[in-house]
Parts: structure tokens; sequence; C-alpha cells
């Protein structure tokens, strides 16, 4: 028994240090070493979903995203992992969704992340994808509640009038009007509102 907890002890040790090297090799940019370090902590310490989400993060940089995927989707099914480990794979998921061009699942993922703890990245990032669907309302409606990114907001409302102007010019205008409301700089939504008159 003493040998056991001794042998235990050792190995979640090293995977403690060979972590730390992983996230150190991640800030230095050294993605090879971190490979291999975050690969040797999760071999000695199988409870680390960590290693294991950063491991698959750094396989989708290098381009392997369906390696990627079997190793984020795997971390789903452990039986230990807390909501907040979860939202984390959710987020890997997301960005290797997103990494082969397929938006709708990427949305999916993010909306699992908004149900178990919603954060501003991932508002920014949900408006992204819904911007890459052209859902222009949705991405409205999801970067406003960040508070932020004016300029953005903006050109979401030009892109929502510019829908409707041909079948309703002045409901375009007031849309673009309240574009300028947002963000008084919009070069975009004054060029709309002359198109709107024209029209």
């Amino acid at each position: 028994a003493v040998w056991y907890f001794y042998r235990m002890k050792v190995r979640y040790r090293a995977s403690s240090d060979d972590f730390v090297k992983g996230l150190l090799s991640i800030i230095e940019n050294d993605l090879p070493s971190a490979m291999k370090y975050l690969h040797s902590a999760a071999t000695n310490d199988t409870s680390n979903i960590m290693a294991y989400t950063l491991l698959g993060d750094i396989l989708r940089q290098n381009g392997e995203i369906e390696k990627a995927k079997r190793i984020h989707i795997s971390l789903l099914s452990r039986a230990f992992i807390t909501s907040e480990q979860k939202a984390r794979v959710y987020k890997s998921l997301a960005l290797d969704a997103f990494a082969e061009n397929n938006f709708q699942k990427s949305l999916e993922y993010a909306n699992q992340i908004l149900s178990l703890k919603p954060d501003m990245w991932t508002y920014e990032f949900a408006a992204e994808i819904l911007e890459k669907l052209e859902r222009w309302n949705e991405a409205y409606e999801m970067l406003s509640k960040t508070g932020d990114n004016k300029e953005i907001l903006a050109l979401y409302k030009v892109e929502i009038g510019k829908n409707i102007v041909e079948d309703n010019p002045h409901k375009a205008r007031v849309i673009f009007k309240d574009a300028l409301k947002i963000y008084p700089d919009c070069l975009p939504a004054m060029m709309e509102i002359g198109y709107a008159y024209a029209s």
C-alpha cells in the first residue's frame, strides 16, 4: 500500500510538472514541446481534462482537425468532468467545427457553452458565426449582450436594412439611421440611406 501510494504520488507530481512545462511551451510558442509535455501529463494523470483539451487545440492548429475532434468529443463522456471543464471542451469543439467551416455545428457548440457558462468570448464568437451564416438579426442580438463593439453592431444594422430595402425603403432608412445612432461615423449606413432615398 505504501509503495502504491508513493508511486501514485510520483506519477501525479510528474504529471503536474509536465503540465506546467506544457503551458510554458505554449506561451513560448514552442508547440512541438508543448505537445510532448501535455501528452506526458495526460498519460500520467488521465483525469487531467485540460491537458487533453490543450493537446487537441494544438492538433487543430497543426491542421489535424479530425484528431482534435476525437480527443475533444471523448472528454465529454468522462463521468468526473465538471460543468466548467465541459464548457471549455465545448469551446474547443466550436473552434474545431469553425476551422472546418461547419458554422452550424460550431454555433451549436457555442450555444452549449452559453447554457453552461456564458462569457464575453462566446457571445462575440457566436456573433461571428451568425455573421458567417448571414443571420444578421441574431448576430446583432448576440453581440448586443456584450455591450461593446459599437462599430460592428452598426454594420449588422446596415445588413439588416439592406435585406429589406427593396421591399420597404422607408423601414430600411429607419434601420440605417438606427445604425448611425449606435455609431455616428458608420459610413456604410450613410451611403445606404442615400441609396434608399434614390430607390
